[in-house]
């Protein structure tokens, strides 16, 4: 039976079938959509490749900069004792709330589940610390009704995107909610 594992993606373990988050499996999850997006708006490859690669060590440059503390998490498909990398979970962890960062799976695995178990095993997480989950999703990616089935409630929007928020404890997500939207408006 194949599950989602998430594993540091900084690991040292050299063992045959475990899986590594390389600097080359980060750049083609990052890759595959916006190539994609360059191509349909008619950007020669070659131009599109060059952007896409700027767009990149800016997006790391951003990260490292804002999320310093960012724990990077390898998403892998696990088969009995082998390990698949599919993707990649960049995670925050602040004493009254943990952050999604940024969650990426290779497009051949979307659509699976295998982006929601790994979001659920964040959750429970987050559950048995007692804080409230948080992310951020850009108006038409599909991932926002995923992440509104899984309990997460819409905090505050602009002209890109949605912040979204869940607690264990429905109750107490409108409270969440309404903190993050004072602490916006402060």
């Amino acid at each position: 039976m194949m599950r989602i594992k998430l594993q540091p993606a900084g690991g040292t373990a050299e063992q045959a079938g475990v899986a590594r988050l390389t600097e080359e499996l980060r750049y083609r999850l990052f890759a595959e959509d916006k190539l994609a997006e360059f191509a349909a708006m008619g950007v020669p490859p070659e131009q599109a490749s060059l952007l896409v690669k700027m767009q990149y060590r800016g997006r790391a440059m951003s990260y490292a900069e804002a999320y310093p503390e960012a724990e990077e998490m390898l998403l892998c498909l696990q088969d009995g004792a082998d390990e698949i990398a599919i993707g990649r979970l960049l995670l925050t962890r602040a004493t009254d709330h943990w952050r999604i960062v940024d969650i990426a799976l290779l497009a051949a695995f979307r659509g699976q589940g295998h982006g929601r178990s790994a979001v659920e095993q964040v959750q429970r997480q987050c559950a048995e610390a007692g804080v409230a989950l948080q992310l951020r999703v850009q108006h038409g990616n599909p991932a926002a009704r995923l992440y509104e089935r899984m309990g997460f409630c819409a905090a505050h929007q602009d002209a890109i995107g949605v912040e979204m928020v869940w607690v264990a404890d429905i109750g107490s997500a409108a409270e969440a909610v309404s903190q993050g939207s004072r602490q916006r408006a402060g």
